[in-house]
């Protein structure tokens, strides 16, 4: 008969030994997240600088924020598309504008009246409905971020309806309309 007293100590070993094991897996994990951080500040460093050497960058970005909020746009280019994909039942519900402050970040829902009016970010939010089939709801929602101007796809729900797809998508629509109307 084996003695009690040799399982416990294979048993002791066993654990004592996966607990080092592990200890060393949780500090090589700790390091490459530390190396990870100093990496992304870094890389967060030198494009600020990039941005700093060479402000015609921000002239490049003009296509995507246009001076007009161009919801007309918006819509035409996404009736052309339903019309080009066979998607029927589209309609559009304009749902709400905000503005960004360009100097401090904040979001308002209008530009104030008085005092000094810094540079806003117009965004324009539309609900997009309609019903399709699933590879004509891919094909719609890639040219819709494929636009020219910058327009996200901020909520989007599908769901059976019948014998077709019935989606909901809410898309946003950035300029810099408000801005250049109040220079």
């Amino acid at each position: 008969m084996k003695r009690p007293g040799n399982a416990f100590i294979i048993i002791i070993t066993v654990v004592v030994t996966t607990g080092i094991l592990f200890a060393f897996f949780i500090n090589s994990k700790k390091a490459t997240i530390r190396l990870l951080k100093q990496s992304i500040e870094n890389i967060s460093n030198s494009e600020n600088l990039m941005l700093m050497n060479r402000p015609e960058n921000v002239n490049d970005l003009q296509p995507l924020f246009p001076d007009s909020a161009g919801t007309t746009e918006f819509i035409e280019k996404a009736y052309i598309t339903a019309s080009k994909y066979g998607i029927d039942n589209l309609s559009f519900n304009y749902n709400n504008r905000t503005f960004i402050n360009l100097d401090t970040g904040r979001t308002l829902k209008a530009i104030p009246s008085s005092g000094i009016k810094p540079g806003f970010l117009s965004i324009d939010s539309i609900k997009v409905s309609f019903t399709s089939d699933y590879r004509s709801l891919a094909e719609f929602v890639r040219e819709i971020q494929n636009f020219s101007r910058l327009v996200t796809i901020e909520e989007m729900k599908a769901y059976r309806k019948k014998s077709a797809l019935a989606v909901d998508i809410v898309a946003k629509i950035y300029s810099t309309e408000a801005a250049n109307a109040l220079k």
